[in-house]
């Protein structure tokens, strides 16, 4: 090996020397300090504004219940109306159909007179 290659291999270790440095330098600079602790700061303020805080939070979910039950009711007030008029087109249906039946059968001590003179929506005695 002549000179030619002592200074290839000075050359070789100088660049690798120096990407160490480079790579040790930008890990150290590339570190961050912990981040400080936040300071408590307990002033008349800060207490009231988490009081404040607490409060509107109660108030909210109070709100919240009170939507919930008003939205409860109005499904239930619609499901009745819904359900008493499917009940009184029943009922109305179902005397014409005894209407019919007492007109055609035989006359029972005056029942079947008073049930097939009866109109819709009266109340028979």
């Amino acid at each position: 090996m002549g000179r030619s290659g002592r200074n290839r291999w000075a050359v070789r270790a100088l660049v690798a020397a120096a990407v160490l440095a480079v790579l040790g330098a930008g890990f150290l600079l590339g570190r961050r300090a912990p981040a400080p602790r936040p300071v408590s700061v307990d002033t008349p303020a800060v207490r009231e504004a988490r009081a404040l805080s607490g409060r509107l939070d109660a108030l909210e979910a109070e709100l919240l219940a009170t939507l919930s039950a008003v939205q409860i009711g109005q499904e239930l007030a619609r499901r009745h109306e819904s359900v008493s008029l499917l009940a009184c087109n029943n009922a109305v249906e179902h005397l014409e159909s005894m209407r019919k039946v007492c007109k055609t059968a035989r006359p029972r001590r005056g029942h079947a007179r008073r049930y097939a003179d009866a109109e819709p929506g009266t109340a028979v005695r």
